[in-house]
């Protein structure tokens, strides 16, 4: 009931980033953008369905570290994304990762401050990146979806856009602080919407499908580049 009339609410609030931010997001963006398509033959797939504007959730799966600022990069319009809340303890670190979109999560429990986060940023219309997965899978395999997503996506009318980023744990391998070059893709796929619950269904139910469906358009469009490189 909280989560449902956040939204509203946090219309009459002041922006969520500053000019500054966005400056320096928008220059960070050029120079990752460039250097990925030197040194990454970085390629994007699916551009036409990246909205240009309006809110959207971006949702792909997560192998390193390096796949935030990669999608950042690649997707042809700011994204705001969560952070573990550790990395913020480091006063500097955590005003300059702030400056380039970053806001905390603590990922043990429910954390209200990132979800009233996350509902300020798609209330100003804005996008923001989300790993359905929780946290780093370590193996080609994806990680069963948490439905979290869907709520979010429900209570903000914000659909939902299935992601896949590919050698990202080539790029920078875990352990590693080192950037190996690789091959860059990153592929969207089509939107969607987090369907109203049927005679027979729970919210509950639903959202757990959902999450199900999300993992499963990203797993397609990993399937369709393999059968496209090869």
């Amino acid at each position: 009931m909280v989560l449902g009339i956040m939204i509203e609410k946090m219309r009459s609030n002041r922006s969520v980033e500053g000019l500054f931010s966005r400056y320096l997001y928008g220059t960070a963006q050029f120079i990752g953008w460039a250097l990925s398509k030197l040194l990454l033959r970085a390629e994007l797939i699916g551009r036409e369905n990246v909205p240009e504007k309006g809110r959207a959730i971006f949702a792909s799966n997560h192998r390193s570290y390096a796949d935030p600022p990669l999608l950042g990069f690649m997707i042809p319009r700011p994204l705001f994304f969560v952070a573990k809340a550790e990395l913020f303890r480091n006063r500097l670190f955590g005003w300059l990762i702030r400056s380039v979109h970053a806001f905390p999560v603590h990922r043990s429990g429910v954390d209200r401050d990132m979800l009233r986060s996350a509902m300020a940023i798609l209330a100003e219309e804005k996008s923001l990146l989300l790993f359905p997965e929780g946290t780093r899978s370590k193996s080609d395999e994806f990680l069963p979806a948490r439905p979290g997503i869907a709520l979010l996506s429900e209570k903000s009318g914000a659909p939902v856009i299935p992601t896949y980023i590919h050698n990202s744990s080539r790029i920078l391998p875990r352990g590693s602080l080192l950037i190996r070059p690789h091959k860059l893709y990153v592929c969207v796929g089509r939107p969607m919407q987090v369907p109203k619950p049927g005679r027979d269904e729970t919210r509950t139910q639903v959202h757990a499908q959902f999450a199900e469906d999300v993992m499963s358009s990203i797993k397609s469009l990993r399937d369709d580049l393999l059968k496209r490189t090869g």
